[in-house]
């Protein structure tokens, strides 16, 4: 089965953007991600990471919970394996266990929006929390199967005050998924915005 070329998979959980992006061909060979691969630098969006070439740009305006954002999504590699990052700066800055609410959230909207967007089952193997720069993050690895067809995806969420940011990959190896997230650097910074209002349950 031919899994079509599918980027920016947009799906909103709770009130906040995930983003996921997916690339696939049945006749092509899975793109690394070394370490001699290319700094990318996006200041206005306050991070820099490596991409295995010059990735490409969309924006798309999406309104949720009653919020305009603007999702702006980066993605390069192609074939089996490519990579991907969204981001959109929120109205609101989640604090505490909010915080943590909404990671676990736009987690799980990675999951259902891929599976949505597939038609395949997920299955997630593990889910890992981590730290960039001192804001945290929620790395998840898991699997989307359809019969004999699997696509393996790694996706990690990190929020930097009202900053959202999506990392994905599909299929990638161990080494490429480790290179591209150990890249992640946040380079600035968002201004200060109000406190977010707890999600439900938070």
């Amino acid at each position: 089965m031919v899994i079509a070329a599918i980027a920016a998979i947009v799906t909103l959980s709770m009130g906040w953007l995930v983003a996921d992006n997916f690339f696939a061909s049945e006749d092509s060979n899975t793109v690394p991600l070394t370490n001699a691969a290319p700094l990318f630098v996006a200041d206005e969006f306050g991070f820099s990471v490596k991409f295995p070439a010059v990735p490409e740009r969309q924006d798309q305006a999406l309104n949720s919970g009653g919020q305009d954002l603007t999702v702006t999504t980066f993605s390069a590699g192609e074939l089996d394996s490519g990579f991907g990052l969204s981001t959109t700066l929120a109205q609101c800055t989640p604090v505490g266990k909010d915080l943590d609410a909404r990671l676990q959230a736009s987690a799980a909207g990675a999951i259902q929006g891929a599976a949505k967007s597939t038609g395949f089952s997920p299955t997630v193997n593990s889910q890992t929390p981590f730290t960039v720069a001192g804001s945290p993050g929620l790395q998840t690895d898991f699997t989307l199967t359809e019969g004999s067809d699997t696509l393996h995806v790694m996706s990690a969420v990190v929020i930097n005050g009202p900053r959202f940011y999506t990392l994905s990959a599909n299929n990638p190896s161990e080494e490429s998924w480790s290179n591209f997230l150990g890249s992640f650097t946040i380079t600035k910074d968002p201004a200060a915005l109000p406190e977010c209002a707890p999600l439900a349950g938070s």
